[in-house]
């Protein structure tokens, strides 16, 4: 059995959850995974789809918590699909033998814990700690519970990949100054539609009007907790409390950047504001889907998407002066 002191982040999403706390039983300094918070990622999908599920603070799952473990910590992520439930419990056998913790990537429609079991779809990471007679016990950090139980028939309905770690580069030395520049540049960087982060925000503000149809069917569901585009902005403003957090670490750790301090203020603030956002979207609901509160979200986007702008530009600015002062 592994055992591990299992807790939950405040502003720490499922995956990033499971991800800290797998560092800290490595005993590795999980507070640079904060870093990845700063992100988000729209893609415009089909017309069929959920219109929640087109925006998200990761571009793919949580591929910015991937590339950080591989940047940061030198860890890999090796994503192995359940073909052979036979093969499968021997892989997770063996990791349990070397005390190595793995985690399963779960539709949460079978995670019997959950409020929606059996009711609502929706992925879900959780840590592997033993192999018991007729049950997996794990651990579901986001949710502050250090063991659950999952069946057999549940673990193989319901798992969608399980999730490994490696160590692949044993003297990898990353610098705070460039975990730092890594989380700057990483806003102006252009994706596959050909526009930053901040370019993507404006094109999702844009777009809420125009969808306005699909996103009404999205909001017939009773339960507030499961509208995605509710969840997907709450994760959002998660993600910049947890850049926030990073930050103030930083700050802790080399006491004469002072200059951090600002930007510690400015991310509370765009963080407020995308709470906010998420709040607005459960007073759309509540309004009988107003179309006026629908166009004030639009715009409050595009306000929050000019603030994180002028905060990102102005780091950029300031981190040749910043870099002077980190070490380490």
């Amino acid at each position: 059995m592994i055992n591990m002191n299992i807790k939950h982040d405040l502003y720490s999403n499922c995956a990033q959850d499971v991800f800290l706390n797998i560092l800290d039983y490595y005993k590795l300094n999980s507070n640079y995974l904060l870093s990845s918070g700063w992100s988000f990622h729209y893609t415009p999908n089909d017309q069929s789809a959920i219109f929640g599920d087109a925006v998200n603070i990761y571009k793919n799952d949580f591929s910015e918590l991937e590339m950080a473990l591989k940047d940061v910590y030198g860890i890999e992520l090796s994503w192995i699909p359940i073909v052979s439930p036979v093969a499968s419990f021997k892989m997770l056998k063996k990791h349990i033998n070397n005390f190595e913790p793995i985690c399963i990537y779960i539709d949460s429609y079978y995670c019997n814990w959950q409020s929606g079991y059996n009711i609502y779809h929706n992925m879900h990471l959780i840590i592997l700690l033993d192999i018991c007679n007729d049950y997996l016990l794990c651990a579901d950090p986001y949710i502050n519970k250090a063991h659950v139980y999952l069946s057999f028939r549940d673990f193989i309905d319901g798992t969608k990949f399980l999730i490994s770690l490696k160590k692949v580069s044993q003297n990898i030395k990353i610098s705070d100054n460039m975990i730092l520049c890594r989380s700057i540049n990483n806003q102006f960087f252009k994706d596959e539609s050909d526009k930053n982060t901040f370019e993507q925000m404006r094109a999702f503000a844009y777009d809420l009007i125009p969808h306005k149809k699909i996103l009404d069917e999205e909001f017939k569901e009773d339960n507030i907790a499961f509208i995605s585009i509710i969840r997907k902005t709450t994760y959002i403003s998660y993600g910049r409390m947890s850049f926030l957090e990073f930050l103030m670490f930083m700050e802790n750790k080399h006491p004469t950047s002072k200059m951090l301090s600002k930007y510690i203020g400015s991310f509370n603030e765009i963080a407020r504001m995308w709470s906010i956002i998420s709040n607005k979207f459960i007073k759309y609901k509540l309004s009988g889907l107003q179309f006026k509160v629908l166009s004030i979200i639009s715009d409050d986007i595009l306000h929050v998407a000019i603030l994180e702008e002028e905060i990102a530009n102005a780091l950029k600015f300031d981190h040749k002066e910043l870099k002077e002062l980190i070490h380490g």
